[in-house]
């Protein structure tokens, strides 16, 4: 969510783009978003760790990434944003999914070391003490 704020802001502030043109921007980086989110969130590992995606899901998803981009480089149905534009929401993306990643694994490792509570625990600690 903060990423399209910051897409948002970055291209209407500081590269003066009007606004149909932020909406590609902005589609596009949705688009890569979905797709992403679906990668990280596969498996408890790294993102590109066993067990490996389906074909099936590489190919759609690829194919959805490239269709879109060229969609929005040629402006089929929305402002043409051009090739600079768009490598610059792939790299943006791509540096998101992998800091998310991160922050996802680091997570991930301090709800291990974190003992979980059991149902005496949160019994003792909502019961009244009056």
């Amino acid at each position: 969510m903060i990423t399209w704020f910051a897409l948002f802001f970055i291209a209407e502030r500081l590269f003066h783009l009007p606004r149909p043109t932020v909406r590609t921007l902005i589609f596009l980086r949705l688009l890569f978003a979905d797709q992403f989110a679906i990668d990280r969130t596969r498996n408890q590992s790294w993102f590109r760790k066993r067990p490996w995606p389906s074909s099936k899901l590489v190919v759609a998803g690829e194919s959805t990434k490239v269709v879109g981009t060229r969609a929005a480089v040629c402006g089929w149905l929305m402002p043409a944003i051009g090739w600079k534009y768009a490598a610059l929401v792939w790299g943006c993306s791509m540096l998101w999914f992998v800091l998310n990643d991160i922050v996802r694994m680091a997570v991930c490792r301090r709800e291990q070391e974190v003992p979980h509570w059991d149902a005496q625990s949160c019994q003792r600690l909502f019961t009244p003490t009056h």
